[in-house]
């Protein structure tokens, strides 16, 4: 198994700042965050939507989760869906159930134990590989799609970049490094 910055992301967990009345984790200046989560969510709600359209209700895991909001905004959009939020840190997974029960929601479910034996129509990913280096994408790559039902579909959210570039804790990809990688892992890709 490859190590995935578990005390870095346990330590994130439990900083909290505050923005229009909700609390976050997020390093990036929370009013440009606010603005991207708001374009990530219209993009999500037009592929949540038509699967829910397709189905009467979906499976989904949210692959670092963090404090669950994305889980928690599927299930308002989807409400029979099946809803599992995935985080290597304890202290996001707290922050998460928080979250849920201030949201008086109670079958989303969050956990630091990978659903290795799970099937989900979408596995999504927000801002979590731009946080992993290249051979732990390529790991998640590998092992992600196994999780899969036929036909399901990986939404990855990353913020891209015109070049390459790298902190200690961060990988700035460009959008035509993530279309090689998907590729090298023999993955279809669909993007907008």
């Amino acid at each position: 198994m490859i190590k995935f910055n578990k005390e870095y992301w346990e330590n994130r967990g439990k900083k909290k700042f505050y923005y229009r009345g909700e609390d976050f984790y997020t390093v990036t200046p929370i009013p440009y965050y606010y603005q991207r989560r708001k374009a990530l969510l219209e993009l999500l709600d037009k592929e949540l939507y038509s699967l829910g359209q397709k189905k009467k209700s979906i499976s989904v895991l949210d692959f670092g989760c963090g404090d669950g909001f994305f889980s928690i905004y599927t299930k308002k959009l989807l409400p029979k869906s099946s809803i599992r939020g995935y985080d290597i840190a304890h202290s996001m997974i707290k922050r998460a159930c928080v979250k849920r029960n201030s949201n008086y929601i109670s079958d989303v479910h969050f956990s630091t134990k990978f659903p290795s034996k799970e099937k989900f129509d979408v596995i999504y990913i927000f801002a979590v590989f731009a946080h992993l280096n290249d051979s732990q994408v390529h790991y998640l790559l590998h092992l992600l799609p196994r999780l899969l039902k036929n036909s399901g579909k990986i939404f990855l959210f990353e913020a891209t970049g015109n070049y390459p570039f790298r902190g200690s804790k961060w990988y700035r990809r460009t959008e035509n490094e993530y279309l090689d990688i998907f590729m090298k892992n023999k993955l279809m890709i669909n993007y907008k």
